[in-house]
Order: C-alpha cells, then sequence, then structure tokens
C-alpha cells in the first residue's frame, strides 16, 4: 500500500499504541502500530490516539483541530485543540484530550 498525503487523522481507539499489552508476542513486535503503518505507507503524519476515545468528545476535538489547521502548522492546531477542550467544562478531563498524538515530520505539504 502506498499513500501519499501530508495528514492521516485517526480517530479511532488505541490507534497510536502496540498491541504488547493484549498479546504474546515476540520481542519488538509490541511497536507495529496502526500509526505507524501508515507512516510506512508513506503518510508525512499521522494523528493517533494512546487510549480508547470518547465518540462525541473525539467529534468535537477533530472540528477545533480541523477548523485551526489551516491558519496554524499542525502542532498549534493540536495544541489549540486541545487547549479548546481543557477550556470547556463537559471534555475538560485529560480523559478526552491527552489521548492525541503527531507522529512524523510535523510539516503539511501543498498537493500531496
Amino acid at each position: 500500500l502506498s499513500i501519499r498525503s501530508s495528514l492521516v487523522f485517526l480517530s479511532g481507539c488505541e490507534t497510536g499504541i502496540g498491541p504488547a499489552w493484549t498479546n504474546d508476542l515476540m520481542q519488538g513486535e509490541d511497536y507495529a502500530t496502526l500509526a505507524q503503518a501508515f507512516l510506512y505507507a508513506g503518510a508525512r503524519n499521522v494523528i493517533a490516539t494512546l487510549w480508547a476515545i470518547d465518540d462525541e468528545g473525539a467529534a468535537v476535538f477533530a472540528e477545533g483541530f480541523y477548523r485551526r489547521l489551516g491558519d496554524s502548522s499542525l502542532t498549534d492546531a493540536l495544541a489549540e485543540a486541545q487547549r479548546q477542550l481543557i477550556s470547556e467544562g463537559e471534555f475538560s478531563s485529560p480523559y478526552y484530550w491527552a489521548a492525541y498524538q503527531l507522529s512524523g515530520n510535523g510539516m503539511l505539504e501543498s498537493g500531496v
């Protein structure tokens, strides 16, 4: 599989962690994650989650992230979306915003 994308946003549960805690794997296999599969396939950046996320909170987070992405860098848009949830009472718990991580080169290339 070959992917030519500057950003893949995985808004699903535990897309940024390996299965080592759930399976009997050989040493080193615990690093294979869905996020890494996209990076290996050619995606420049992947936003993934470290634990099970809430559907409603994930939707609010993604909306805030993409709203800011046009005017901000990937890291700034991610941080601003996290700060938005922190400031909102319903989603202020780290459970809703701290699971998201960015892997990749941190740059958005136009036309890709």
